[in-house]
């Protein structure tokens, strides 16, 4: 079986011993993800006051950061609305800026490619479909359940057009996914999409009774992602 690319590790928080996750980042290929709400920042254990950004620009490096963008700063992305925006996130900090939403118009799309440029960021959309789209300046995380950390029936193939894209872009697969069932996850996978490189997304799945981020979780999540071969 193929390693995944990248593992991208969601909802980063306050609790986090941050020189604990910037030594993992060190070991593995690893980015955490800062969700940015501001319906649920400071009010939810996954969504830190936006000001925690900084903290974390202290810390990681910008390829071992992301913001994934949600509620209101997912619709001021999707209208191009930048420069609220960056008012308030310092997208220089991170390489990826990931845009979550129930859908996404043709308008919003071309928008959200238009963001790609503008920010010099990886632009990655949720994708709900049976297929993968391929476009421009974006990237596609396959998740069903769009951020409900549900496992899927099943998995979306990357369209064909990945097989000959180059450089190569990888899809991103997302729902679920924990120490518990990412081996048997990953070897499904392979079934679906036995050559586009490919990253994978963990929230829900390794975090403790209180909702916070649980380290131990993460590394043995990242030990069995690793071992994948």
């Amino acid at each position: 079986m193929n390693r995944p690319q990248l593992v991208t590790i969601t909802g980063i928080d306050v609790h986090t011993d941050l020189d604990l996750a910037r030594a993992l980042c060190d070991r593995y290929p690893l980015e955490f993800a800062m969700l940015c709400d501001p319906e649920r920042e400071g009010r939810s254990a996954r969504v830190p006051e936006p000001a925690f950004a900084a903290e974390l620009a202290r810390h990681f490096a910008p390829g071992q950061l992301a913001f994934h963008l949600c509620g209101d700063y997912s619709n001021m992305a999707k209208r191009l609305d930048v420069a609220p925006l960056d008012q308030i996130f310092d997208f220089s900090r991170v390489r990826r800026l990931q845009v979550n939403a129930p859908d996404y118009s043709t308008q919003d799309l071309v928008n959200l490619q238009d963001l790609a440029k503008s920010t010099g960021c990886v632009v990655i959309v949720q994708n709900t479909g049976d297929v993968i789209p391929f476009m421009d300046e974006l990237q596609f995380l396959d998740d069903a359940s769009a951020g409900r950390g549900m496992v899927p029936e099943r998995r979306a193939a990357p369209d064909r057009a990945y097989v000959t894209a180059r450089p190569a872009v990888p899809v991103g697969y997302a729902g679920g996914l924990s120490p518990e069932n990412l081996g048997a996850k990953l070897a499904a996978l392979q079934e679906i999409n036995p050559s586009v490189p490919y990253w994978i997304d963990a929230a829900s799945g390794v975090r403790d009774a209180n909702n916070h981020l649980d380290l131990d979780k993460v590394e043995l999540f990242l030990t069995i992602a690793m071992s994948t071969c």
